[in-house]
């Protein structure tokens, strides 16, 4: 899929039935086998470059319309990390959230070299400053790592 980052698998706590844990293989599930992980997941991605109102991001959840993405780590072995997939949160979650929208921002897809970065950046449509920077850092080959950052607008 166009302008897909995730890695695609969540910790195996989000499955609704571990009856077959085998060990340290089991601890990762594949989305396709949670279908609201996995179409939340979609319905992210296919998000991308379109504009939306943003009420500001709380720890690794962010609102964006009237949406709640709640954005979770595929945390591989305990040592490496990636940008697993997104959920929906319920509406009365315990987030906290702006009233009203503090941007209109637009999802940039991003695999940037250079920064050995590949995920997504919540860039503001007036004056291109980047919100939110979620996905996976590549540190090296061996410990890529999760991130999910979020930069307020200097006064």
């Amino acid at each position: 899929m166009k302008n897909d980052n995730f890695k695609r698998v969540v910790s195996s706590a989000f499955e609704t039935a571990a009856e077959n844990y085998e060990g340290l293989s089991s601890m990762h599930t594949d989305i396709k086998h949670i279908p609201d992980i996995k179409m939340a997941t979609d319905t992210f991605v296919s998000m991308v470059d379109g504009e939306y109102d943003f009420f500001g991001m709380d720890h690794n959840s962010v609102k964006l319309n009237d949406m709640i993405f709640e954005i979770l780590e595929d945390p591989n072995d305990g040592y490496r990390s990636y940008l697993g997939a997104v959920r929906i949160a319920d509406h009365d979650s315990q987030h906290t959230f702006f009233r009203n929208p503090i941007a209109k921002i637009k999802i940039r897809a991003t695999r940037n070299q250079k920064e050995n970065f590949y995920g997504y950046h919540f860039v503001d449509v007036k004056d291109n400053h980047r919100w939110c920077r979620i996905g996976t850092c590549y540190i090296d080959d061996y410990y890529p790592s999760f991130t999910c950052e979020y930069t307020p607008k200097p006064k």
